[in-house]
């Protein structure tokens, strides 16, 4: 073994038993279970390059990676573990917990927007990330193959939540031939169908006592 500028050159030989030819079908093989061993830095980080960057204490040195181990690299002595961070959500909540998975979600999520020149209001952003952890665990808001329901979408129980996320007509038509019934009990549906959500204000219903209306105008009246 030995090392040529920035790559480690292992040099394998099967001795041979006198009479005998190589073996080189377990030479390839040894080769290839060489190839997928790790013979040093950190497993899941294929490439690391520094930048000395400008902040507020003055010129850093940032190492960015490609691939992740944020529980890995947070054992080494060297690194800040209060300024490291990674985009792997799943890896955050692993190592952190899910409000602070909620919390990269929203980081990314704004970060996407914001390089395309798309200007959304905070909150909608949160909405996602609540309901993508809404059960302590990281839900992808997707649908999978072969019309499975899964991830957030699978907690969508009635029609019209499900077909204003994904698949309009598919949805439609499933609940139209099982003759399906909407009650409008989510916002989702409220708002869909231009109705009141049942939730804040919207779950009260008020109506004017003109009985006692007219008691008190007659005390006030009387008083004055």
């Amino acid at each position: 073994m030995e090392q040529r500028g920035d790559y480690l050159v292992i040099n394998m030989k099967e001795l041979a038993k006198p009479g005998e030819e190589y073996n080189y079908q377990a030479l390839r093989k040894w080769a290839m279970m060489i190839i997928n061993e790790r013979v040093g830095g950190i497993k899941g980080i294929k490439q690391a390059v520094a930048e000395l960057v400008t902040t507020e204490k003055g010129e850093e040195f940032v190492i960015t990676t490609q691939g992740s181990n944020l529980k890995e690299v947070l054992k080494l002595e060297f690194v800040d573990p209060t300024r490291t961070i990674t985009n792997d959500c799943s890896e955050i909540a692993e190592v952190f917990g899910i409000e602070a998975a909620r919390q990269s979600l929203l980081n990314e999520l704004w970060e996407v927007l914001k390089e395309q020149g798309l200007e959304v209001d905070k909150r909608y952003i949160s909405l996602i990330a609540d309901a993508m952890t809404r059960n302590g665990n990281l839900e992808a808001v997707r649908l999978s193959a072969m019309h499975i329901p899964s991830g957030y979408f699978s907690i969508a129980k009635s029609p019209l939540s499900q077909m204003a996320f994904e698949w309009t007509r598919h949805v439609a038509l499933i609940a139209a031939r099982k003759g399906e019934d909407n009650p409008i009990n989510s916002p989702l549906d409220a708002i869909i169908t231009g109705q009141i959500p049942p939730v804040g204000t919207g779950m009260v219903s008020d109506r004017w006592d003109w009985k006692r209306a007219k008691e008190l105008l007659a005390e006030v009246g009387g008083s004055a």
